[in-house]
């Protein structure tokens, strides 16, 4: 309804780097390799480390993604798998995307 629940100080903030690798003790193979902000992985990042592209993989298949540079989100849920997830996949998946739909970010 045209109605602000939070504000862009707000997302800025979650959408910060709130630690770096050396801290990581464990994560999840979906999550290995990535800086995490609040509640969310973040899968890239511009020049000034800043997320633009997060995502919050479940551990039931469950992938979804939210792409700032290229303005979109993106929801998939896997059946059949048991929990396995397929990082590799998902990552591919968003790459293909993003060829498509043109991005502005620096």
């Amino acid at each position: 309804n045209n109605r602000k629940i939070l504000s862009e100080k707000a997302i800025e903030e979650m959408e910060k780097p709130e630690i770096n690798l050396n801290m990581v003790q464990y994560a999840p193979p979906i999550g290995t390799g990535y800086v995490y902000a609040l509640g969310a992985w973040i899968i890239n990042s511009n020049e000034q480390g800043l997320a633009t592209a997060l995502a919050a993989p479940g551990s039931n298949g469950c992938y979804p993604w939210i792409d700032i540079c290229h303005h979109y989100a993106a929801l998939i849920f896997e059946t059949g798998k048991n929990g396995e997830q397929k990082k590799d996949w998902y990552i591919q998946l968003k790459n293909n995307v993003d060829d498509i739909i043109p991005g502005n970010c620096k």
